[in-house]
């Protein structure tokens, strides 16, 4: 089921407006996306993606929490489709 979830809602409202007041522009990606284009498939796991991204980046080994290496795979998509 596809139910609506306000505060994804709320959530996604403040960023708007966040990107508008500061001029800049605001970019969406699903995680299929990400993944697929930094681990090879959609279906990874959180500790493969980060694998990924540190082996594109000669990072491994390095420290960081699951939500870093994410953000980290979603700056590096967003760069390189920037051609």
């Amino acid at each position: 089921m596809q139910w609506p979830v306000p505060a994804l809602e709320l959530v996604m409202d403040g960023l708007r407006d966040w990107s508008l007041r500061h001029q800049l522009p605001l970019h969406r990606y699903t995680d299929q996306e990400v993944r697929r284009a930094v681990a090879g498939r959609d279906r990874v796991s959180a500790s493969q993606l980060a694998y990924a991204i540190m082996s594109l980046l000669g990072q491994v080994g390095q420290t960081r929490v699951t939500r870093e290496w994410e953000a980290i795979a979603a700056g590096y998509y967003h760069l390189a489709n920037q051609g």
